[in-house]
C-alpha cells in the first residue's frame, strides 16, 4: 500500500514539506518504493523546491535510493545541485 502513502504525501508536501520529507525518510529505511515515479518526482521536486533543511533531507531521500540501487531521484538531484538553497 506504499502508492497510497505517497499520494498522501505529494498532497501534504505544499503545506508540510519538513514533516513529508521526515516520513519519505523513514519509509526509506524500510524500502524505496517506485510505484507511481511520478508522484515519488513530484514529491521530491517539490522538497528541492523550499531549500534549507528540506533540501538536505531531499538530499537524503535521494542519497536513499541510490542505496537501494534506483537511480531516477538522482536525476532530480542532479538538477538542483547548481542552485543555492
Amino acid at each position: 500500500n506504499a502508492y497510497i502513502l505517497i499520494k498522501e504525501l505529494k498532497r501534504l508536501v505544499e503545506p508540510y514539506p519538513d514533516q513529508v520529507a521526515d516520513i519519505f525518510i523513514r519509509m526509506l529505511d524500510v524500502f524505496a518504493p517506485i510505484y507511481e515515479q511520478e508522484d515519488i518526482e513530484y514529491v521530491i521536486d517539490k522538497l528541492y523546491c523550499k531549500g534549507g533543511d528540506v533540501r538536505q533531507k531531499a538530499n537524503t531521500i535521494c542519497d536513499r535510493y541510490v542505496k537501494y540501487g534506483i537511480g531516477f531521484p538522482a536525476e532530480i538531484r542532479a538538477k538542483y545541485s547548481g542552485r543555492a538553497g
